[in-house]
Parts: structure tokens; C-alpha cells; sequence
């Protein structure tokens, strides 16, 4: 009993440790202190967590909000006279919006090491070091997260995708969206990654022919795209669209389709751009022309009457 209250006051005062100092810890009457000091190495804020495992010195996930630069110490031991007396704790360090994993080992005397050991592909961080303590007295030890790369975008892929058809009531919204997350918001990395690759332009997909399209019109596409992404003129645009069955009818259309862009990030997400830029079809074979070409101004336009059928003059008798 006397020991389990110990634990539950070291897992307490844990998470107080840069606040209240390292001997907090040391002066309960724990074994060997170990102190970790975790580095935010990003050029950008980073969330941490740190997830307890056998024998660990915390009950519940820690998790740590570390600005650009920023490092945090933290103190624990081993329980001594418990029934991980002998045994090795383990816990392992996870970053926000990062798969991969640090797990550690350590133990009654003090050390602390990866594990696997050497650092495999599952370590994200590029240092641990120790920084002093011997084998018999607790030790120090800094662990250092990599900077992330600069995050880059494949080459966008545009087509046309169906919204209605014989009727359409719809509003289209040109905003930016990510597959990952269903926030609204797209963080600015994300948004020049975009612009980036737009750049060097779209490739023109899904349609089943596409003679018509060049790779400069697939260029000068891309480029006023990413300009108005640049520009901050792009997001929040809407286009209301009313036809009615009659009046499709009329102008000769049958389904209407809407300009969607995408494009897979370094980080392993896709992020599309849907546009307000739409166009229409006498039939339900989607477009194989692009965005603002010849085909596309005349597509919703009123079709021009038949010229009607004259009479052949006849021939005087």
C-alpha cells in the first residue's frame, strides 16, 4: 500500500516537473532520478505525447505543446520495492500528425535507451544523448524531434466532376480541403504547396478523350489557379446555379459538371481544390475540353434556333 501511494504522487507531480524542479521527484524518497529533456527541433509548433507502458512512471498519456526551439525537462524514477523491482519500464514519445514512433527503455539504475537499439525507421527524433549521471546515479538525457520537410505537392490532377442533371439548384464553393482532417480551415503550408505545384500545371484526367487539350493550356490553367491561390482570391467565392427542366431543356443540356482539382501531399494526405468554374453537356459523357476554352463559353449557352426549311422557288411555267 505504502508503495502504490508513492506512485500515485510520483504520476502527480510528473507532469509539475518543469514548474516545481527536478528534486521534487528525488526528494520523496524514489530510486535513481532519470530526467529527459524532450526538444521541439521544428521550425514550427509541436505536439507531443508521452504514452505509458509496463512498469511506466505515468498512468495516463502526458502530452506536451512545445513552440519552435522550445525543450521541456522531465523527471521520474523507478518504483523501488514494487513489483517492478528488477523490471524495466518502458514508455514511448509520439508527435502530432507523425505515424512513426520513439519507444524507450529504462531501469532501476538509471539508464535509459531506445528500443530497438540502434534507432530503426521508427525513431523520429535525430538526437539522444546523454548528458551526464553515471550508471548508479540516475541520469540526463536529451531527446531532440526532427525538423519536418518542407512540405511539397504532386502534380495536380484536374477533371470534371457530375453535380446534376435535366435540373439544378446548387451553390458551388471554391475552397481548399484536405482528406485528413474535416476543418475547414487549410493551414498555410498546405495552401503553398498547392500554389507550388500549380504552377507547373494540371493535368487534364478522367475524361475519356482529351485531343483537344494542350500541355500549354494544362500550364496556363494551373499558373492562373495557383495566382489566385497566391493572391488569397480564391477561397470563400461562391456561384449560384438555377435551371430549371424547361429551361435546361431549352439551352440543350442535359448535365452540368463542376471544375475539382487534386493532388497528393509529401505527408502521405490529398488535398482537393474544388472551383466555382463549371460547365455543361448535351449528354452524360463528362467534358473533354478545359476550364475557359472556346468549348467551354459556348457550353451553357442559349443553343441558336435551327435556321427553318424554305420552300424551293418554283420555275415560272
Amino acid at each position: 500500500m505504502h508503495h502504490e501511494k508513492l506512485r500515485l504522487a510520483m504520476r502527480t507531480t510528473v507532469t509539475l516537473i518543469a514548474l516545481l524542479g527536478l528534486n521534487t521527484i528525488a526528494q520523496a524518497g524514489y530510486g535513481n532520478l532519470i530526467e529527459l529533456k524532450i526538444a521541439n527541433g521544428d521550425s514550427k509548433a509541436a505536439k507531443f505525447q508521452i504514452t505509458p507502458g509496463n512498469c511506466a512512471f505515468i498512468q495516463e498519456p502526458l502530452k506536451l505543446e512545445l513552440t519552435a526551439g522550445q525543450a521541456m525537462r522531465i523527471g521520474f524514477t523507478h518504483d523501488p520495492g514494487s513489483r517492478c523491482d528488477g523490471v524495466s519500464g518502458a514508455f514511448e514519445l509520439t508527435i502530432e500528425g507523425n505515424n512513426l514512433k520513439t519507444y524507450f527503455l529504462f531501469n532501476e539504475n538509471g539508464p535509459l535507451w531506445l528500443e530497438p537499439n540502434p534507432p530503426t525507421t521508427a525513431y523520429v527524433g535525430k538526437q539522444f544523448t546523454r548528458l551526464g549521471g553515471g550508471s548508479q546515479g540516475g541520469g540526463e538525457f536529451l531527446w531532440e524531434s526532427l525538423a519536418s520537410p518542407k512540405l511539397t505537392a504532386d502534380k495536380p490532377q484536374g477533371s470534371w466532376e457530375h453535380i446534376c442533371s435535366q435540373f439544378c439548384e446548387i451553390t458551388l464553393k471554391q475552397e481548399i480541403t484536405s482528406s485528413s482532417s474535416t476543418d475547414k480551415t487549410t493551414s498555410q503550408e498546405t495552401t503553398t504547396a498547392l500554389a507550388i505545384a500549380l504552377e507547373a500545371g494540371i493535368e487534364f484526367s478522367g475524361a475519356s478523350a482529351k485531343t483537344s487539350v494542350t500541355a500549354s493550356q494544362e500550364q496556363k490553367l494551373g499558373s492562373s489557379l495557383s495566382q489566385s491561390i497566391s493572391s488569397g482570391k480564391l477561397q470563400g467565392k461562391e456561384q449560384k446555379i438555377g435551371l430549371t427542366a424547361d429551361q435546361m431543356e431549352e439551352k440543350d443540356i442535359f448535365a452540368i459538371w463542376q471544375w475539382l482539382v487534386t493532388t497528393r501531399l509529401s505527408d502521405g494526405t490529398s488535398t482537393n481544390l474544388t472551383t466555382v468554374m463549371y460547365t455543361c453537356t448535351p449528354d452524360s459523357n463528362p467534358p473533354t475540353y478545359l476550364p475557359g476554352s472556346d468549348q467551354d463559353i459556348k457550353a451553357c449557352r442559349k443553343k441558336a434556333p435551327a435556321a427553318a426549311a424554305t420552300a424551293p422557288a418554283q420555275q415560272p411555267q
